[in-house]
């Protein structure tokens, strides 16, 4: 299997044991190492894109197409056949899918991801055995990819906002909303991708558990009916609070909460940092057991 020339030309800077030089916790040089490989990232990204509507008739379309499709749907049934209404003034059959809309968009940046990321290095044996390749680029890639799709989906949802004349300022706060659950999100796969190599049921049980998660994140309904006494515990959930962050922003006219973002965010760079490391430190048993 042929590999783009980015990729080649990467295992010129390696050592011979096939580890990149001078890389490690150092986020300096992990931004400089993503920065000096941004033609594969960006490569491997598009692909991932693309690779989802090829040999389809309407190509990239189904990338608006399906988040407006599935916002019709949410009205259709949640509006208008069930007539599920959070309670608050002046509310109508369209807000409660808007607001569930605005729940799934950051549930599915999450999901994406981790739904893939146990059978990511499986998948690429060719890219374990073959070649010399960074493979922690590849749980980025992926990241990426599911970035771009979330942002046609927020690119419906502000068109409708505008057409009904309720969009807000509070929106650019989103790409600080992204930040904490970018990091969570990626330490988690480079974690889960490294584990699944060693543990193949892996790829089986995170089905189970992200559905769990899901129902456990305040995506369906407020965190208001929560119970006071099970409300800390849905907060420890870390999706809760971007969950309520992507609403305050795009729905409420609100900021962030800054004390949970700050919380969240701080969670969430730790958790980057030990799935790096534990990325680093296994990726050389990759080869022994594919």
């Amino acid at each position: 299997m042929s590999q783009p020339k980015e990729m080649l030309e990467y295992c010129s800077v390696l050592s011979p044991e096939g580890r990149e030089t001078g890389l490690s916790l150092n986020p300096v040089r992990i931004i400089r190492h993503l920065w000096h490989n941004r033609n594969i990232i960006f490569q491997l990204t598009w692909r991932d894109v693309v690779s989802q509507y090829k040999g389809s008739l309407l190509d990239m379309w189904w990338s608006f197409i399906q988040p407006f499709f599935l916002l019709l749907v949410y009205t259709l049934v949640f509006a208008k056949i069930l007539r599920v209404r959070m309670g608050v003034p002046n509310e109508t059959p369209f807000d409660y899918a808007l607001y569930m809309f605005c729940g799934i968009i950051p549930w599915m940046l999450l999901s994406e991801p981790l739904g893939r990321a146990s059978a990511l290095i499986l998948n690429s044996p060719h890219l374990v055995k073959k070649v010399v390749f960074p493979l922690h680029l590849l749980p980025i890639t992926v990241l990426l990819a599911s970035v771009i799709r979330s942002l046609f989906s927020l690119v419906i949802l502000f068109i409708v906002l505008l057409v009904m004349q309720k969009l807000q300022w509070t929106v650019v706060y989103l790409p600080v909303v992204y930040i904490p659950v970018l990091l969570f999100t990626v330490g988690l796969s480079w974690l889960l991708s490294s584990l699944g190599v060693f543990i193949r049921d892996l790829n089986n049980l995170m089905g189970i558990l992200l559905t769990a998660w899901m129902l456990l994140t305040p995506i369906f309904y407020p965190m208001r009916i929560v119970p006071k006494d099970l409300q800390v515990y849905i907060r420890m959930n870390p999706m809760s609070n971007t969950v309520e962050d992507f609403r305050r922003c795009i729905l409420e006219g609100l900021p962030p909460d800054w004390t949970w973002y700050l919380i969240l965010l701080a969670a969430s760079f730790a958790v980057a940092v030990f799935g790096f490391w534990w990325f680093s430190k296994t990726r050389k048993g990759f080869a022994d057991v594919i």
